[in-house]
């Protein structure tokens, strides 16, 4: 807690950070690059409307299916 206090204060010292970073697991470091590039992804108005249009898009080709009616069992007359 004291890491954060230092930072909090404006204070942080080098040797302190370097060895928190140098005993962190490779857990934390997955972890973390993982939570920045979904903020990142997710915090980006571009990239937010492609996913959600990519998504809407997705559901509106299911959801057309079901509104044709299904010609299985039919006879066409011509």
């Amino acid at each position: 807690m004291g890491l954060v206090n230092d930072f909090a204060n404006g204070t942080p010292d080098i040797y302190r950070v370097m060895n928190f970073l140098e005993t962190c697991d490779t857990q934390f470091w997955k972890g973390a690059a993982i939570g920045v590039a979904a903020t990142l992804l997710l915090t980006n108005s571009a990239v937010k409307n492609a996913i959600f249009g990519t998504m809407g898009s997705i559901v509106g080709t299911f959801r057309k299916d079901k509104d044709v009616p299904s010609t299985e069992g039919k006879i066409q007359e011509d």
